[in-house]
């Protein structure tokens, strides 16, 4: 459920500056779990070795809708009433004519997390079980499985919990995301149709959520016996809950914890002209200078996590593929003049003519090492940077070199930040030629002409980036994802209106 309640006035303080200031209330009420499949993890109540008593199967320290403390009515986490969202503007044209003007504008605006973002409680015991059967009998699959067919599932205190289970969980109190959001502009008209604007846009993210993975593996160095303390086959029993308590955190494996703490930020110089329609032609033409930077977020609970459990800064850099530090786009529209001559204007006139130009330069992408070197059980580790990450001649077949790389120490992390490497820049051209045929007061037909990436400009997508595939790591193999068409692309068009 969402709510919103808002305020705002707009005073002309004089007739060259005016003032807009506003109040927004969002409260939070996050989503409620109508079967009431949610749970929340306190590490307190495990050190204190306290059970559920909605579940008394449960390991020690979970606990459920019905059970003191978890008093939010089957959310995760608590309401937040107390979300305000101030904002400001002001306008000032320092001559009083019109022709300049100067603006600036701050404001706070909450996010709500969509509903996926939950998603890892329904895969969390005891609802989100499941039982995989190899090589079954179809007139009686349950044939070989201990105490028969297990549905349906009764979920009573009884139920019996699986060793390890993954969790989820939220901070009772959790802070709700919010962005602050300002800019400073200077708009001048040059002439009669020209308009050059110079834009300082920035924004700051608070309380961006990620994934902290609490029960990650400790790295336990030298050697245990015969066999190393810590390896890919003992990362459960290497948990901090197993370490704790093996006897309670032997039910435990991954725990996916809201971390309300990374934040993210966007600064940018903004630079357009604009020549409006006037002369049987528009232009519209903009360049931006920016730099995005980020702490790890996921878009779901259940996903992507620290990579470093106890150091959310390790993973702060580059915003991985939408950092383009530059972009240029230019548009334009001509339209065909009137011809006195009837001749004339039935070959010539009715014409459109219109372009689109975009050039970027190249987003930036994280590599990856490809094995779990920290040996903590969390993926996407990255690797070492010894040299030149890029070659003398770069191509496209080695677009960085393997060389440069290599696997970091067992128990340790690589020195590469993330979204530390730039992927190739990207040219796009389209091209619309378009013809309007008036058939008497009210019918008309239209003949158009398209062609996408006119130019059939390559652009690549970001190189194959783990290092544990040498044989392909630093090469670019697939194209771009989300523009209009990899190759050269033309469509025809015919409409009639009546």
């Amino acid at each position: 459920h969402y709510l919103g309640l808002y305020v705002q006035d707009t005073w002309k303080a004089t007739p060259h500056f005016t003032v807009s200031a506003g109040l927004r209330w969002e409260p939070y009420f996050g989503g409620s779990m109508s079967t009431g499949f949610v749970q929340h993890f306190d590490s307190a109540l495990f050190a204190q070795n306290v059970h559920s008593t909605v579940f008394p199967n449960a390991p020690a320290g979970v606990i459920y809708p019905g059970d003191s403390g978890f008093d939010t009515n089957n959310r995760p986490a608590h309401v937040k009433v107390n979300d305000f969202a101030p904002r400001l503007g002001v306008v000032w044209d320092p001559k009083g004519n019109g022709r300049t003007t100067i603006r600036a504008s701050w404001g706070i605006f909450y996010e709500l997390p969509h509903t996926l973002f939950a998603y890892g409680f329904s895969q969390a015991p005891p609802w989100g079980s499941t039982t995989t059967l190899n090589n079954v009998k179809f007139d009686d699959p349950w044939a070989n499985y201990p105490g028969g067919d297990p549905f349906p599932l009764k979920l009573d205190k009884n139920f019996k919990f699986p060793q390890p289970g993954n969790y989820t969980t939220y901070p009772l109190d959790v802070k709700t995301t919010y962005l602050e959001q300002w800019n400073f502009t200077i708009e001048k008209q040059i002439g009669t149709n020209w308009l050059a604007k110079a834009s300082y846009l920035g924004n700051n993210t608070i309380h961006l959520w990620a994934d902290r993975p609490i029960n990650a593996a400790v790295f336990i160095p030298g050697t245990c016996g015969t066999a190393a303390c810590s390896t890919t086959g003992n990362t459960n029993q290497r948990r901090v809950l197993y370490l704790q308590n093996a006897d309670q955190g032997k039910y435990y494996g991954v725990i996916h914890q809201l971390d309300d703490g990374s934040t993210a930020s966007y600064n940018a110089l903004l630079l357009t002209l604009q020549h409006r329609v006037s002369s049987h032609f528009s232009v519209l033409g903009n360049y931006t200078w920016s730099h995005c930077i980020a702490g790890a977020f996921t878009s779901e609970l259940d996903g992507v996590q620290y990579t470093n459990p106890v150091n959310r800064a390790f993973d702060r850099g580059n915003c991985v593929q939408i950092d383009r530090r530059q972009i240029f786009n230019f548009t334009a529209v001509e339209d065909a003049p009137k011809f006195s001559n009837r001749l004339t204007q039935m070959v010539a006139g009715d014409w459109k003519f219109s372009q689109i130009m975009r050039v970027q330069s190249g987003g930036f992408f994280t590599p990856l090492s490809g094995l779990d070197q920290a040996l903590n059980g969390i993926g996407a580790q990255r690797p070492n940077l010894i040299g030149d990450p890029y070659p003398a001649n770069q191509t496209y077949t080695q677009w960085i070199n393997p060389s440069s790389f290599g696997q970091p120490a067992l128990g340790t992390f690589g020195n590469l930040g993330p979204g530390s490497l730039r992927g190739p820049g990207s040219l796009q051209f389209d091209l619309s030629l378009a013809r309007l045929f008036p058939i008497g007061e009210k019918q008309r037909v239209e003949l158009r002409a398209e062609a996408f990436n006119i130019l059939n400009h390559y652009r690549p997508n970001t190189p194959q980036a783990t290092f544990s595939t040498l044989s392909t790591f630093g090469q670019i193999t697939t194209p771009q994802v989300g523009l209009a068409s990899d190759p050269r692309i033309m469509q025809f068009a015919l409409k009639y209106s009546f």
